[in-house]
């Protein structure tokens, strides 16, 4: 497997820094330069990362990507305050975690149960980096360490699971932009179960826009070499499931715009790439229902659930269920549905379909489970 250890992140860090003083770097149109939220962005696939690049820069025949494990298990962020040094949980969706009542499967008890000196001695060490990359600038804003909480318990079938719990610090904000990943990938504290995902090492490839299809094998070849056998777990003397690779721009990562992910075919949440011609050629009467079923998974079903609070982990949570999944569907399969020329009308009903069958069958099985405690 081609990826950077250490040293070479140190030594891409420098390259990358000193390349930006020596040549202009294209400024991409209409690109999302950083945003207010701090919650953690969606992140979509390569067709739509392809779609961004020749949208936004035009002129250019290639663009330099780092990738690092995707890890799956459930995300969640620690979020220092710009003003005191109030630290708080949040999730994807959620600006505060709680711990005990609206947790993410013990996350906020977690970061609350690290001594706060030992959190902040975190912040500060990144604030010093932050620093000597940007000397002139003022760090203005929340901080945020976006991670996934992973470990026994959180997701089954992947190594992950055979680890006790930890963070992973997969990407950092300051300033309401995210930073370049490999500038902070020594940056972490093990003593308190917080590592960075650069522990695993970096991947390195260059798309050439004219042969896409060539980075899509080699892409696909990394992550499956990942699907078979987890690099950060391997870490710890575990060896099986891993899920895939995030990959960025380099000198655009500050823009999630240009970021995408690859999955294996085991954990992937769709699976319209799997799809026959036959079988969403426009003259089948069945080829809306064809795609919904291919891409409302069990995997795109149990993230929804997983995304609910306790409280609407009933019929009560229905509506926000479905609107998430059918959001999640539409948003990730845009590319493919401009493809094929099925538009939100016709596809929206068929997923409401399938995933409220699937919502309902979750809940009668949670409802029988409490019944036999």
């Amino acid at each position: 497997m081609t990826s950077l250890s250490l040293t070479e992140n140190i030594a891409l860090t420098t390259a990358t820094s000193a390349s930006k003083t020596s040549e202009a770097i294209p400024a991409p149109a209409k690109a999302e330069r950083g945003d207010s939220t701090t919650l953690y962005p969606k992140i979509l696939k390569l067709s739509d990362f392809i779609h961004t690049v020749r949208k936004c820069l035009p002129t250019i025949s290639s663009i330099h990507l780092i990738g690092s494990v995707k890890l799956h298990g459930t995300h969640a962020d620690i979020v220092f305050q710009p003003a005191s040094n109030t630290i708080r949980c949040q999730s994807r969706n959620r600006l505060a975690l709680i711990p005990g009542k609206e947790d993410n499967f013990g996350c906020a008890a977690f970061v609350a149960g690290i001594e706060q000196r030992r959190l902040l001695d975190l912040r500060n060490l990144i604030i010093e980096r932050y620093k000597q990359f940007n000397p002139d600038k003022a760090i203005e804003g929340e901080i945020v360490l976006a991670g996934e909480w992973c470990g026994t318990g959180i997701q089954k079938k992947v190594a992950l699971d055979e680890i006790p719990k930890f963070f992973a610090i997969i990407s950092i904000k300051i300033n309401g932009a995210w930073v370049p990943d490999w500038e902070y990938s020594d940056i972490c504290n093990e003593d308190i179960r917080v590592f960075h995902i650069g522990k695993a090492g970096l991947f390195r490839h260059e798309v050439k826009l004219d042969d896409i299809e060539a980075s899509d094998r080699k892409i696909k070849c990394l992550t499956d070499e990942v699907e078979k056998e987890c690099p950060f777990s391997k870490l710890f003397g575990v060896s099986g499931l891993g899920e895939g690779i995030v990959w960025k721009a380099v000198s655009y990562c500050e823009d999630p715009s240009f970021w995408f992910k690859s999955k294996g075919d085991i954990l992937a949440v769709s699976h319209s790439n799997k799809l026959p011609a036959s079988a969403v050629d426009k003259e089948n009467k069945d080829r809306v229902e064809n795609f919904a079923k291919a891409i409302v998974t069990e995997m795109r079903m149990e993230q929804g659930w997983g995304l609910l609070p306790l409280a609407q982990k009933n019929a009560r949570g229905t509506g926000a269920f479905l609107k998430w999944v059918i959001n999640d569907c539409l948003v990730e399969e845009k590319r493919e549905m401009e493809t094929l020329g099925i538009g939100k009308g016709q596809l929206s009903p068929a997923i409401t379909n399938l995933a409220k069958t699937w919502f309902y069958m979750k809940v009668a099985d949670k409802g029988r489970e409490s019944d036999r405690m």
